[in-house]
């Protein structure tokens, strides 16, 4: 006797396929729905050379969270690569990490972000700001009228190493310029001092 669908056709109509009665997928005129079971997540895995190892499983899953992920089993367990979140944000993984996320307030890094030489990191509507490396120099290029601000409390130009200062810049106190990481310049409320010679 007829006890549970495994399988339903329909004259012009829809295919359905069932797991233990509850159907998991339905045919539609633009293409398929994979459904999951009440309070289960839908899937779709794929298996390349016939699924016989771990870097070869792949799945596509629709949480009951609103999510929809991108997941390998390379690994031994399901990492996740994409995760889509309804209304919401996208995040990018590696190995499992996210790297970087997409939010309503803004992009966020994990990671550092490396910028091949002579490309240019771009800011404002016409370029008006640019960080970039040509292979031999490095350069912070305004080109914006209204100049180029540096607002900080203290400012420090160090050596590469950050080993020694060259120059200080103090909110509400000194400028300080510096020879071979020894301080020989600052001003002061009086006026300025010097450290050695001063030679015109």
């Amino acid at each position: 006797a007829k006890t549970e669908n495994m399988a339903v056709f329909k004259e012009d109509g829809a295919v359905e396929l069932y797991h233990n009665a509850i159907k998991t997928f339905e045919s539609q005129a633009n293409g398929i729905t994979v459904l999951g079971p009440e309070g289960g997540e839908a899937e779709v895995r794929l298996k390349a050379d016939e699924g016989d190892d771990n870097a070869d499983l792949w799945r596509f899953q629709a949480t009951t969270g609103g999510d929809l992920l991108i997941q390998n089993y390379g690994g031994g367990a399901w990492d996740e690569n994409i995760k889509c979140v309804a209304n919401g944000g996208v995040h990018l993984y590696h190995d499992d990490t996210w790297k970087l996320k997409v939010e309503s307030n803004g992009t966020h890094l994990n990671d550092s972000l490396f910028i091949p030489d002579s490309e240019k990191a771009h800011f404002g509507d016409g370029d008006d700001l640019q960080l970039y490396h040509d292979g031999s120099y490095s350069y912070i290029k305004n080109s914006h009228a209204g100049g180029l601000w540096v607002a900080s409390d203290l400012t420090a130009i160090t050596n590469a190493a950050v080993s020694e200062n060259c120059a200080k810049f103090i909110a509400d106190g000194a400028v300080e310029l510096y020879h071979n990481g020894v301080k020989k310049f600052e001003t002061l409320t009086s006026g300025v001092n010097v450290t050695g010679n001063l030679e015109f």
